[in-house]
């Protein structure tokens, strides 16, 4: 028979020893001595007379389990202390997350407050800044005769003046505009002089006007004794009516142009667009779309409503904005049949409207603008601008000449559909393409923070994977907007660095912000 010491060394060779569950280093031998204490107490229950115990004397087996067991124990209890003391460890740290998560819920509040506040006073700013142009504007409409009345009045002897000096200064003072007589009376072949001739021997009993701020007809019916036919209303002014304070009037443009527009919180540039354009082409011909901006920059869209500007706030999806081709094309053919325009222009709120002279001089003047539109009056053909120009990040009134645009604009009846981009629209009547002298300036290179985060924003309607090798991909494949995710991947130093000898300063795109009374967007004043 089985002794019960061999049945122990048997029983202790079948355990092997266990590994302790809570990594406390618990010594393996206590293993094995709690292994061994199992078999030994099931001999010892089952009365095995072979185990030595009969005798009165304690087994050292016994005693070696005991020992083992206590020292057991004795390591359990400081597993616990241990345990307890990690939980209470744990419960403060999470008493501290919970104090600093709720400064943070309260810094985050102040900050949202801080931040609306911020907002508040921007937009006080810029629509002060926007009121104070409109009334300016108002004034030197109701006025337009206050700076030529203050350059002719300095010529003394009015009654004496010469027909030289009458002419000089009809050119002098731009009351004369040879460019605008030639191209509004199709008088292609006239150079300089021969224009101011044609007007003062013939075009005045035509009913010519001899530049957009004076209306020879208008000033001819508002003095009665003035002869309509014999009176050159021009030479009368120079001569004898600015000196007895009798006004003039600016040239009414006849043609109607509608500008469309979709954006999405545009802070920085919805007012000096706004108000550019609508001095230029009537604020009730501006349509701005609004996608969704933010609940902060509603009231900028308030208030341009209640100037006359037309606001829809309807399309506000993503998918608006990946539609928005479509969506203008159809309020372009909903104005053709409810109350047409001579002309469209879908534009970005990053776009400016102005035009190549000949010459290469660029103006921004409205006088030359329609005088370019004039030459494509009901033209079946989609309009193409000349060439984009695209602003300098840092330096203000820079811009550099990019080739190869393709946007559209309009003429009454004839747009069918848009792409988003309004490079590639359809008409009715499958017209083709004609290049006019319109050009776009583009503030394509906003300040960095700025353009990261329209690029990211426009993107988001396409592109959920904003890694650096999605966007290479992105780019690479030309998709959607694949220009913007280019803005995603350069640092800050890398996007400032342009190549001055590309860039030319605009000084009259400048002059003309300077004549609305509001400086460029994104300069420092």
């Amino acid at each position: 028979m089985m002794t019960l010491r061999s049945a122990v060394r048997r029983r202790k060779a079948q355990v092997q020893p266990q590994e302790d569950p809570l990594g406390q280093g618990i010594h393996r031998d206590s293993t094995e001595e709690l292994a061994n204490s199992t078999s030994a107490l099931a001999l010892h229950a089952r009365g095995d007379t072979e185990s030595g115990t009969l005798n009165g004397q304690k087994d050292p087996t016994i005693t070696r389990l005991e020992v083992a067991l206590a020292r057991r124990n004795a390591e359990l209890a400081k597993i616990a202390l241990y345990l307890k003391s990690i939980e209470e460890e744990q419960s403060q740290q999470q008493r501290e997350l919970d104090r600093v998560s709720k400064a943070l819920d309260n810094a985050t509040e102040e900050n949202l407050a801080l931040q609306d506040s911020l907002l508040k006073l921007g937009e006080s700013k810029d629509r002060l800044r926007f009121s104070r142009a409109l009334t300016l504007h108002e004034k030197h409409k109701t006025s337009a005769s206050s700076e030529f009345d203050q350059k002719l009045l300095h010529h003394p002897a009015r009654t004496r003046i010469s027909e030289e000096e009458i002419r000089e200064l009809a050119t002098g003072t731009r009351l004369f505009d040879v460019h605008w007589y030639i191209k509004r009376y199709s008088l292609i072949g006239l150079d300089d002089e021969g224009a101011l001739n044609h007007y003062f021997d013939l075009g005045h009993r035509l009913g010519y006007n001899p530049g957009p701020h004076f209306d020879g007809q208008h000033y001819i019916a508002s003095n009665a004794d003035l002869d309509d036919g014999v009176t050159n209303p021009l030479r009368h002014y120079i001569q004898f009516g600015v000196c007895e304070g009798r006004p003039i009037t600016a040239v009414q443009e006849e043609m109607k142009v509608r500008i469309i527009m979709m954006q999405r919180n545009e802070v920085d540039l919805i007012y000096p667009w706004v108000l550019y354009h609508g001095v230029r082409f009537g604020f009730q011909n501006l349509r701005v779309i609004d996608n969704g901006s933010s609940d902060s920059f509603q009231p900028r869209l308030d208030y341009l409503q209640s100037i006359g500007v037309q606001v829809s706030r309807q399309y506000n999806s993503r998918e608006d904005f990946v539609n928005k081709g479509r969506i203008i094309s159809e309020i372009i053919k909903h104005y053709d049949e409810e109350d047409p325009a001579d002309f469209y222009f879908p534009l970005d709120c990053d776009e400016f409207v102005g035009v190549e002279l000949q010459g290469g001089q660029l103006s921004f003047y409205e006088a030359d603008i329609f005088n370019e539109l004039r030459d494509h009056y009901k033209s079946s053909e989609a309009l193409t601008v000349a060439t984009y120009f695209d602003n300098h990040p840092t330096e203000t009134a820079s811009f550099k000449r990019t080739t190869g645009q393709r946007k559209s604009f309009f003429a009454e009846g004839t747009c069918q559909s848009l792409d988003r981009g309004f490079n590639n629209p359809k008409l009715k009547g499958g017209g083709g393409r004609k290049k006019t002298s319109i050009v776009y300036m583009h503030y394509h290179f906003k300040p960095y923070p700025i353009v990261r985060q329209h690029a990211r924003q426009k993107l988001e309607a396409f592109l959920e994977d904003f890694s650096k090798e999605a966007l290479r991909q992105y780019i690479s494949e030309k998709r959607t907007g694949f220009h913007s995710a280019r803005h995603l991947l350069v640092g800050e130093r890398e996007y400032l660095t342009r190549d001055p000898s590309l860039f030319k300063n605009v000084a009259a795109f400048a002059e003309a912000f300077k004549s609305l009374g509001i400086p460029l967007p994104f300069s420092e004043d």
